[in-house]
């Protein structure tokens, strides 16, 4: 990966398997959306380290587990605005409280 990268879309792919801590060394992404594939697992802790975040997609996967609360601190302490999962249901797949769109 390169580190200049701003934007990263995933969307519509078929991709599966887990979704790589690695991505969180892509420091100056300002949009990343694995929207609409087969990725499962849990959503890794490292997207925390994207403080350039304006948007992060993961919403219409097979992921589980809860939102890493370093990825919601996104919201507060930098400027991520748009962070969708799927939190929908009962249960959700996806717990996540600082989501601004839940499918």
């Amino acid at each position: 990966f390169g580190t200049s990268l701003t934007s990263l879309v995933f969307e519509v792919n078929n991709f599966e398997g887990t979704i790589s801590t690695r991505f969180g060394e892509l420091t100056n992404l300002e949009e990343l959306a694995f929207l609409s594939n087969r990725f499962e697992g849990t959503i890794p802790q490292t997207f925390g380290r994207l403080t350039r975040l304006q948007t992060l997609h993961f919403a219409g996967n097979l992921l589980t587990g809860t939102m890493p609360r370093e990825v919601c601190a996104l919201q507060t302490d930098h400027n991520l605005n748009a962070l969708s999962s799927d939190c929908a249901g009962s249960p959700p797949p996806v717990e996540c409280e600082c989501c601004t769109l839940c499918l």
